[in-house]
């Protein structure tokens, strides 16, 4: 097999490197069963020192979902149930954000060690006591209520408590609003991710933008064992 590892590496350093602008742009005329390219950035910071406000809206509560609070989580993140339900029995935390007596509104996930996320292909082994933070997201109706600060304040404070590290995140690079709320939070880029799948056959490049070099292989399948898939 290692001659398909090589192969991988191959294919994703060119398509990455050399042809990247080109499959961005054909990526948006054909349908994705042809060609998807995505890139990405992989941010961190250390939990403790997120730019997070000293004051939260009183109206504003976040607590850690459990199953009981599924129907709530389907509907703020459009996942569906099995989804949803699988995510909350992984390794993974949620929290949830209520504005006021309207229910929950916002919320967002963590996640620890090893970790596949599905929509880049990308794998990877978090240092122990890091988290991976994903899955945020606010109904259209509140935001601008302050329920994303309420919720990386809610992430600061469990880090604290539970003697946590560094949170990573991963942002599509052309979401240039939420690169620029990681950037006040205090988050830096730290790897570069891109993905591309031609006719099904899917690579995954990643770029360490520390210094660390670059690598590409093929993805065949999702990663099993103890990896929470997100």
């Amino acid at each position: 097999m290692k001659w398909i590892g090589l192969l991988g590496e191959r294919f994703g350093h060119l398509c990455y490197t050399g042809f990247a602008p080109s499959l961005r742009a054909a990526s948006r005329r054909l349908p994705p069963s042809l060609l998807r390219f995505n890139e990405a950035f992989v941010l961190s910071t250390l939990a403790t020192e997120m730019k997070v406000p000293s004051s939260i809206d009183p109206d504003i509560v976040v607590r850690i979902a459990t199953l009981s609070d599924l129907d709530s989580i389907v509907r703020i993140s459009g996942w569906d149930t099995q989804r949803a339900t699988d995510q909350l029995r992984s390794n993974a935390v949620c929290f949830m954000a209520s504005a006021g007596a309207a229910g929950p509104a916002a919320l967002t996930w963590l996640a620890f060690g090893s970790c596949y996320i599905r929509g880049m292909a990308f794998h990877h082994d978090f240092p122990p006591g890091d988290m991976y933070g994903f899955g945020t997201i606010c109904l259209p109706e509140f935001r601008g209520r302050g329920l994303y600060l309420a919720l990386n304040a809610a992430v600061v404070k469990y880090a604290r408590e539970n003697g946590l590290g560094r949170i990573w995140v991963l942002v599509e690079s052309t979401n240039e609003r939420s690169l620029s709320l990681r950037g006040r939070l205090g988050f830096v880029p730290q790897l570069r991710v891109g993905f591309v799948s031609i006719l099904g056959l899917r690579s995954c490049h990643v770029h360490d933008l520390r210094g660390g070099g670059s690598s590409s292989r093929f993805v065949i399948r999702q990663p099993g064992g103890n990896v929470t898939v997100v």
